[in-house]
């Protein structure tokens, strides 16, 4: 049995590091560490001894994270990490790793990472790529080299770096032998340390499926990056409906339940609301999806208890949805965002600008998203990553 410390480093108390996009907030907003936590689930569930750390959420500092790491005695560390705080986050790993530690690092964000600032701007000799649940479970067993473990970015004796194929994504059935990532949250999370604004508080997520069967859009990079190729992989609705009614008997302080799916398809929206109805289950729920669900869809869905709605429109211009290969139009979006005020549902409106954009398309999108009267409003700038 190897002990294991699964951490969110700490960085100002106000970072969002585990969220698909990062930044600041000013509002203490935070999404669970969700990837750690299912990571921690298969360890557990293969006989390891685990300790999950969110020190960002906690509030904690170097000093305090650094003795609760210490006091555990772990033999491994796997330490998640942002692409834009990966000066604090590598700055972190390594002084673990001075301290006699050994320490791999873990994330989507690999991606963005060339192997050249792998070994020059960090000392750990472990990275992960793709989905790491299993990497990281065969890299702790210690019953195979580094050369032998798929998915896995590492640094021989010299300081050379290594890149292993990529590991097969897990399959609809192990999805569903993972231990409830909810089950994890409340061994080792504080549930009232994740506040989002458009959701009750306190709020829980999970994953109904991973992947998205879409794909194609350029600028996102988080199913891109956990994946390598289009893939979408669901559990059983078995499943899902057991973790809902856990959460229901056993975390009754829960207001909310989110579905962090990269996207909650037509017919998993309408599979996971039915499922709800026909076993009477009393919740509220949330979840991410596409602009393009049918007025039917939506209706089914809250009356089985939806409530929030995080919906990327992007732009309300034909030709940059072409250009950023969205695959919906103008008029598609607009008829969603009508459906979703006419059944007054919690709508948060996410907006991008882009590069090649001027200034009267971006007071157009403003003054279309206000005719569209979302609950809120998301504007991002779209920003270059390697």
């Amino acid at each position: 049995m190897t002990r294991v410390v699964l951490v969110n480093p700490p960085y100002s108390g106000l970072f969002i590091r585990t969220g698909r996009w990062l930044r600041e907030t000013r509002a203490y907003q935070n999404w669970y560490p969700i990837l750690l936590g299912y990571c921690c689930g298969l360890l557990m569930r293969e006989g390891h001894e685990c300790l999950l750390l969110d020190a960002e959420a906690d509030r904690l500092d170097f000093y305090q994270t650094f003795k609760r790491i210490y006091k555990f005695k772990p033999d491994w560390i796997v330490v998640y990490w942002g692409y834009d705080s990966r000066v604090n986050d590598f700055m972190f790993a390594d002084k673990l790793k001075c301290d006699g530690f050994k320490v791999v690092l873990a994330s989507p964000w690999s991606y963005c990472l060339s192997h050249n600032q792998f070994k020059r701007e960090t000392q750990i000799s472990y990275m992960t790529y793709g989905e790491f649940d299993h990497t990281v479970l065969e890299l702790v067993s210690e019953n195979k080299s580094p050369s032998e473990i798929l998915g896995l970015i590492w640094k021989d004796e010299k300081g050379e770096v290594h890149q292993n194929p990529r590991r097969p994504l897990c399959s609809p059935e192990e999805l569903d032998r993972f231990p409830f990532v909810t089950k994890i949250y409340k061994k080792f999370l504080n549930l009232y340390n994740y506040r989002q604004t458009s959701l009750r508080y306190p709020y829980i997520d999970l994953y109904s499926s991973r992947g998205c069967p879409h794909y194609r859009c350029i600028y996102c990079v988080f199913p891109r990056s956990l994946q390598g190729k289009p893939s979408y992989r669901c559990r059983s609705i078995r499943n899902v409906m057991d973790e809902l009614w856990y959460i229901h008997d056993f975390i009754p302080e829960v207001k909310q339940i989110y579905f962090q799916d990269d996207t909650l398809t037509e017919k998993r929206m309408r599979d996971i609301a039915q499922a709800i109805l026909d076993e009477g289950l009393k919740i509220c729920w949330g979840g991410e999806c596409r602009p393009e669900i049918s007025y039917e869809t939506l209706k089914l869905a809250k009356e089985s208890g939806l409530r929030t709605l995080q919906v990327g429109y992007e732009v309300p211009i034909d030709r940059h949805l072409k250009i950023i290969e969205k695959g919906t139009t103008v008029k598609q979006i607009t008829e969603f965002a009508e459906n979703v005020r006419k059944l007054k549902l919690w709508s948060s409106m996410s907006l991008m600008i882009f590069p090649w954009m001027t200034p009267d398309e971006i007071r157009f999108m403003i003054k279309w998203a206000k005719q569209m009267k979302p609950t809120r409003i998301n504007l991002m700038m779209a920003i270059h990553y390697p």
